[in-house]
């Protein structure tokens, strides 16, 4: 935490920010041309900053499979029930379904016979929000419950701090990108004489979560009362700015 206290010691940077943004929000509408005797220099630059993850997002799934399609629905609407109530007795937050399908299933024939239908595949998907702490225990119950797959377990850091370190992100990149062209015309003998333009932008990398173990031994550690490690991960924001700059 003393790391994400430093990261957002100081406000400067927001103000700062907002204020290269106006100036440069002329050419987000239309393109100006350089003033005569100008000549323009591109350049990018990256920001990163990293937070802790304190709470897991967890989805999970059930399946049904039968003969007919209610029967499948039935079967997928049922497990479903018993996962959800699982997951409330645990305190799941945010608590949602997140996916529902039903599909026929055919076994395909070689010599380009036509497929045979054998039954139907219902799923049903829940995800919640856990505490990072929590969430390996959560997923052992689940199973247990009736989850037949987990599908994603997405780390996320405190709502508060995101929308800050996005501002922090983008200053950087700002800040990254104006440093190199400096560098760059400096190297020439020049010196930039204005922001011509300048383009912003941010997101959040994808990872990969760190579980270790497959269903089946998460199912059998849950049934000896072990829990399926589960490392909590940090969130990064990425800012990016791509500047104009006369000289």
């Amino acid at each position: 935490m003393k790391k994400c206290n430093a990261l957002f010691r100081s406000g400067f940077f927001a103000v700062w920010l907002a204020a290269v943004l106006l100036w440069a929000a002329p050419a987000t509408a239309q393109e100006r041309q350089p003033q005569p005797g100008h000549r323009l220099l591109e350049v990018s630059g990256q920001g990163k900053v990293v937070l802790p993850a304190a709470h897991a997002v967890l989805t999970l799934g059930v399946e049904g499979r039968a003969v007919t399609a209610a029967q499948a629905q039935r079967q997928a609407a049922t497990r479903a029930a018993a996962v959800v109530q699982y997951l409330k007795a645990q305190n799941a937050q945010n608590l949602f379904t997140s996916g529902v399908s039903l599909s026929p299933q055919f076994e395909h024939k070689p010599n380009g016979e036509a497929p045979v239908l054998k039954g139907y595949l219902a799923t049903n998907t829940v995800s919640a929000r856990f505490p990072v702490t929590a969430v390996g225990g959560v997923m052992d119950g689940a199973v247990n419950a009736g989850a037949s797959t987990i599908q994603d377990v997405a780390f996320q850091a405190e709502e508060a701090l995101v929308e800050k370190a996005r501002l922090e992100a983008l200053a950087k990149a700002v800040q990254d990108a104006r440093v190199q062209g400096d560098a760059v015309l400096a190297a020439l003998g020049l010196k930039a004489r204005e922001i011509h333009s300048m383009e912003v932008s941010h997101h959040f990398p994808p990872f990969q979560p760190k579980i270790q173990g497959r269903l089946g031994d998460m199912a059998l550690m849950a049934s000896e009362s072990a829990q399926s490690p589960v490392l909590g991960q940090e969130q990064t924001v990425m800012g990016h700015a791509h500047l104009k700059i006369a000289y």
